[in-house]
């Protein structure tokens, strides 16, 4: 079996939103100095997120970034582990 990529263009608006994702990790790191921003990207993340929508997008993206947001967070909070008990 071969797999072989096939060239594409991507659209203005893809090239728009990674052009965001590079400027959002420069703000990030700006005002975060001591932390390490690995990765930016629109997948879900294992350990800390931010959920951010560029400006001028639709409002039906907006809201679907949200809705993915909040089901998101439920997912993780459901899988995370649960908290241990502090002694007094």
């Amino acid at each position: 079996m071969e797999i072989v990529r096939v060239a594409f263009a991507r659209s203005p608006k893809q090239l728009s939103r990674e052009d965001f994702c590079e400027q959002l990790r420069r703000i990030l790191a700006e005002q975060f100095p001591d932390e390490t921003v690995e990765r930016v990207t629109i997948a879900a993340v294992s350990s800390c997120a931010f959920l951010a929508v560029l400006q001028g997008e639709l409002p039906d993206a907006i809201e679907s970034r949200l809705t993915f947001g909040l089901l998101w967070l439920q997912r993780a909070r459901r899988l995370a582990p649960a908290p241990r008990p502090r002694c007094a």
